[in-house]
């Protein structure tokens, strides 16, 4: 097992690798270095006070004497611009003067404690005068992790005869302490941290989107598929991966593994297109997901260590004239028909994640995400049409996928 980037999951051949360098940008991995991320800084007003109460989430336990708060200020760009700590009062409050504010600077709220940090973004906070900071006390345990639902939307390309896969997962953890994983443990390829498994043979692992963010750390290799080592706090997190797999003939299958059961498990793909099935999985209503209708397959009930053996059934295979041409042309090109299947993945999670994931930022703030999506649907057109020229496309697509995912233009 090592320490692995979505860069280095992603080269395996010259389509997966350009597939990679198209998308990710739109599902980027944003665990680590989270305190200096930076928002939308039309929001960035504090009218110069930060103020709160720090306290401890873990039944029986209290804020250690002597705790202390950060105020980290940076410009847009990350650059620090100012750094400041504050112990906090007998019963767990602080308070910070002269705040610098305005659309030029971006504060951020940083606590450490048991050697786990955690950044709250002022910028997102409707009271950041008025803070309640939680802080909890460690475990190894895995026993209140579980997976509240899990969603798998493929999109086949008979031309390409790839699937690309966007995963959205809704994980929680249910008691009053946060998960950390035993990274001193030898047998790593053990429960001993979150894993998420993959099909095998995949090809273009994209990365990993969390929201809210958790603490931060690796993604780990953990064949075939990857752990995560960021601490997990009580509550409830959105888990984004894509990857894509080959396929041969008309019928593929994989099994999903559930080591955290699942209360409920679906799949989504173009209706028409394919078809599924799996131990548990019926017929739900079919869904339009913008441009697209999908059809759906729902389970429930999943128990801790499950496994659902998927099957993807009438896969759609290229023409006569469709292989001949892709066996003529070179990897380039080769490269520029797995693109859009990628780029319809993407745009499938996308409109997913409008439906499954309620947004932590406040209502002003957020961006007609329909609208967006639109956008990106009519890039991706124009792009497989020829229109625009692949520089073009890219910057621009990951501009627009980064707007839907209300993050701000060029950063992860």
């Amino acid at each position: 097992m090592k320490v692995v980037s979505a860069v280095d999951r992603a080269g395996r051949g010259p389509a997966a690798r350009t597939v990679a360098s198209a998308l990710v940008g739109a599902v980027v991995v944003v665990l680590v270095v989270i305190a200096l991320a930076p928002i939308d800084p039309a929001s960035a007003q504090f009218a110069g006070r930060v103020a709160g109460v720090v306290v401890n989430g873990t039944d029986g336990a209290s804020v250690p004497d002597g705790f202390e708060v950060a105020l980290l200020t940076t410009d847009l760009d990350g650059k620090i611009v100012s750094q400041r700590t504050t112990p906090v009062d007998a019963i767990g409050a602080f308070e910070f003067t002269g705040v610098p504010e305005g659309d030029t600077v971006l504060n951020r709220l940083v606590t450490d404690y048991q050697g786990i940090i955690s950044t709250i973004r002022l910028e997102e906070e409707i009271a950041p005068a008025n803070l309640r900071v939680q802080i909890f006390e460690s475990t190894r345990s895995l026993d209140t992790i579980s997976i509240a639902s899990e969603v798998l939307v493929a999109r086949p390309d008979g031309p390409s005869r790839l699937i690309g896969f966007l995963e959205a997962i809704t994980l929680r953890n249910d008691g009053d302490r946060t998960f950390v994983a035993d990274l001193t443990d030898p047998n790593l390829s053990g429960l001993s941290m979150l894993r998420f498994g993959l099909p095998e043979g995949f090809q273009g692992f994209t990365g990993v989107s969390v929201d809210p963010h958790l603490p931060a750390g690796n993604i780990l290799e953990a064949g075939p598929g990857f752990a995560l080592t960021n601490p997990v706090p009580p509550g409830e997190y959105k888990l984004f991966f894509e990857y894509f797999v080959s396929y041969a003939g008309s019928e593929f299958g994989f099994t999903r593994n559930l080591p955290f059961g699942a209360g409920e498990l679906r799949v989504l793909l173009p209706a028409g297109v394919a078809t599924v099935s799996g131990r548990g999985l019926g017929p739900l209503k079919d869904v339009t997901l913008g441009p697209s209708v999908y059809s759906v397959m729902s389970g429930a009930g999943y128990e801790r260590g499950a496994s659902v053996e998927l099957t993807f059934t009438r896969l759609p295979e290229p023409t006569t004239w469709q292989s001949l041409r892709t066996r003529a042309r070179n990897a380039d090109a080769y490269v520029k028909i797995g693109v859009p299947v990628a780029a319809g993945a993407i745009l499938a999670g996308l409109l997913a994640y409008v439906f499954v994931v309620r947004s932590r930022r406040r209502p002003e703030t957020s961006e007609n995400r329909d609208l967006l999506v639109r956008e990106i649907a009519s890039l991706d057109g124009r792009f497989e049409q020829g229109e625009i020229e692949e520089a073009e496309y890219l910057s621009r697509r990951a501009e627009l996928v980064q707007r839907a995912l209300g993050q701000p233009d060029g950063h992860p």
